[in-house]
């Protein structure tokens, strides 16, 4: 069972910092620094807990992002 979470924290980790290099490079584009960035990124591992509560009662996709609340981050 331990080979299930080494696998499934692993997936989460190599997308997770594939999207984050992606949204550190797009943010430096327009001159915004990765660390001012980071400070912006914390709304969404906060609605983590709420699309594991979504996923286990059977909601995905379409219908979860419909009935998650979102926060929209300050502007910058």
């Amino acid at each position: 069972m331990s080979a299930v979470y080494d696998l499934a924290m692993l997936s989460f980790f190599h997308s997770g910092m594939a999207g984050l290099a992606h949204a550190f490079t797009l943010a430096g584009a327009e001159g915004v620094t990765a660390k001012d960035l980071m400070g912006h990124l914390g709304v969404i591992v906060e609605i983590f807990p709420a699309i594991a509560e979504g996923m286990a009662a059977g909601h995905g996709g379409a219908e979860f992002v419909r009935t998650t609340e979102t926060r929209r981050a300050p502007a910058v």
